[in-house]
């Protein structure tokens, strides 16, 4: 499959576990096979941070140790040039998911954004910071599923659990920068392998 995930950062991930979780998810449906693509807005805040507490490291680290994922940024922008740069990210791919935290504009984008045989999804790594305004805020209904470790109410779920992937966990990363962690941190390669799965039956 061709996804694209659309993310606030997969690099900067000082104060933002949600880095750590998508690139672990991200880099395990690659290693299965799919074409993964990943996209954040240039100099983003989360990136920022990061680079401000740990240098380079963190930049280095994505790219010489995920190398399987093609890691892009792409210039702010709004309105109509917004919606126009996301309809030539979707025009080729499978899936388009728009990770928790990628800011709200672009996330109504993706939701209302149509075209055979494309599925969009949402990936909510904390259920519980959701709440009813932002499903409204979000427009998480218009979505064709979403993504996270437990059930959104009233909305289409498949079942995702954050991971973390090797490379971060044998490298010289300090993931307690990243802040708290899920306690419930599944295997990266079983829960890709579990998406894939459970994704092609629902869609069958």
């Amino acid at each position: 499959m061709r996804i694209t995930f659309f993310v606030n950062s997969i690099v900067g991930y000082v104060d933002n576990p949600s880095a750590l979780y998508t690139r672990a998810f991200a880099t395990s449906l690659a290693t299965l096979g799919n074409n993964i693509r990943v996209v954040e807005e240039r100099q983003n805040e989360m990136l920022t941070r990061t680079l401000r507490t740990t240098g380079s490291r963190a930049s280095r680290h994505v790219y010489e140790r995920f190398p399987l994922l093609q890691h892009s940024t792409y210039d702010p922008r709004t309105g109509a040039p917004l919606l126009e740069w996301l309809s030539r990210e979707v025009s080729l791919i499978d899936i388009a998911i728009a990770v928790q935290g990628v800011n709200t504009e672009l996330t109504r984008w993706i939701a209302n954004i149509s075209r055979e045989g494309l599925t969009r999804a949402f990936l909510v790594w904390e259920p519980e910071a959701l709440d009813e305004s932002d499903i409204v805020a979000l427009e998480l209904e218009k979505f064709d599923i979403i993504l996270a470790p437990t059930p959104i109410a009233r909305l289409p779920s498949l079942a995702v659990q954050p991971s973390l992937a090797e490379q971060d966990l044998i490298d010289d990363i300090d993931l307690a920068l990243a802040g708290p962690l899920s306690d419930n941190l599944a295997d990266a390669a079983v829960a890709a392998a579990t998406f894939e799965r459970d994704f092609a039956a629902r869609i069958s």
